[in-house]
């Protein structure tokens, strides 16, 4: 904040005379001297005058001239006219700094790792199983076989899922553990009252510092595109906001047939030191990834929509497993590739009847003009 005013009241001052003019946040910079019109112009004038090729004073032209007179300016307060100038200086430079820094070091840190050697050899019942004595084994959490075979499922079905159910019974520590169990630690987001739009879970650009205020959320959106394994990213208390609001664009997206359509606006333009995945401002959101939502169900958070429901496979969890003995288990590297051919492969191997089709036809077809609301709300 000291930064940009400053900046402004240089640019004021500038514009307005060879007063200073006081500015807030001035007490951090008591002994700063701000270049006056004269200081800079003079020096520009003077600089034009020895190279008749040079443009008129502009941005960095005024920041140029104000590092020529940094002598004169920081003579009469004792050397502390340095921020302003490099202030300004930095203001001319910015058209060439990163401004996805996070997603940046994504970048530098895939361009030398090694990936591991996956197991696309496992079958989903062993997959699955699996995750449920590593869960037990190594990080003492304990469900049910029915509530793994619903999650991974769930999976199967939906890019999103909601656990709802009461607290304490393993809701965020389902994705958590599971997470682990691929070796790919899932994101953790927790969702504020306060989450109105998607620049609460994607951030925003900031047009005066010309960077992207970036979330944990969007680095690991990002990041799911150098992964090939399946990426989890958490939203912990999903209700605690509408999310209609917050969530809405996501929705939309992950709705899209065509899963090369599946990407994300951020900026308008692209710009040179922009991440190397990221195509025109836009990012893509990997067919790798999967949203998992937590909701209570109290007083507290808002009615999860319709909207939402259909979009999504809701579970419940409202008891706890018993503790059992078993086996240390080892993780699993698997790649989300194999893992969609695991569920088709599933659904070859154990087909609907066209007998039970036509009956939850016929049920949501009765929900739907009785009670105008479809089937996957109750399930």
């Amino acid at each position: 904040m000291d930064e940009k005013n400053s900046i402004l009241a240089l640019k004021v001052n500038a514009m307005g005379g060879t007063e200073r003019i006081p500015y807030m946040g001035a007490s951090a910079l008591t002994d700063d001297v701000i270049p006056t019109v004269d200081a800079v112009t003079n020096s520009a004038s003077a600089a034009s005058a020895a190279n008749p090729n040079m443009p008129l004073p502009g941005t960095a032209a005024l920041a140029a001239a104000a590092a020529q007179s940094h002598g004169k300016l920081s003579a009469g307060a004792g050397g502390a006219g340095a921020p302003i100038v490099q202030a300004v200086l930095s203001e001319a430079k910015l058209n060439i700094e990163h401004r996805f820094p996070k997603l940046t070091l994504v970048d530098e840190k895939y361009a030398a790792l090694t990936p591991p050697e996956y197991d696309n050899e496992i079958s989903l019942q062993e997959f699955a199983e699996g995750y449920r004595r590593y869960a037990a084994s190594q990080m003492k959490l304990y469900y049910t076989p029915e509530i793994v075979r619903r999650f991974v499922a769930g999976m199967a079905a939906s890019k999103l899922l909601i656990l709802e159910g009461i607290s304490g019974t393993g809701k965020t520590s389902l994705p958590y553990s599971f997470s682990r169990y691929l070796s790919n630690p899932s994101t953790i987001v927790s969702v504020q009252p306060s989450f109105r739009d998607r620049t609460e879970l994607l951030g925003y650009f900031n047009e005066f510092s010309k960077r992207f205020n970036e979330t944990e959320f969007l680095r690991a959106l990002y990041e799911a595109n150098y992964r090939p394994d399946p990426t989890l990213i958490v939203l912990d208390e999903m209700n605690l906001a509408r999310i209609e609001y917050y969530f809405a664009e996501m929705l939309s997206v992950l709705e899209m047939p065509n899963k090369d359509e599946w990407v994300l606006d951020l900026v308008p333009t692209a710009w040179d030191g922009d991440p190397i995945k990221m195509d025109g401002g836009k990012i893509h959101v990997a067919d790798s990834t999967w949203f998992i939502g937590t909701a209570n169900n109290d007083d507290s958070t808002f009615t999860i929509t319709d909207k939402v429901y259909d979009r999504a496979m809701p579970i419940e969890l409202n008891e706890r497993a018993d503790a059992f003995e078993c086996e240390v288990q080892p993780h699993c590297n698997v790649t989300a590739e194999h893992l969609e051919y695991l569920f088709q492969k599933a659904q070859v191997d154990y087909p609907i009847s066209d007998e039970l089709m036509d009956k939850m036809q016929k049920l949501d077809n009765y929900l739907i003009t009785r009670f105008s609301f479809p089937l996957e709300t109750v399930l």
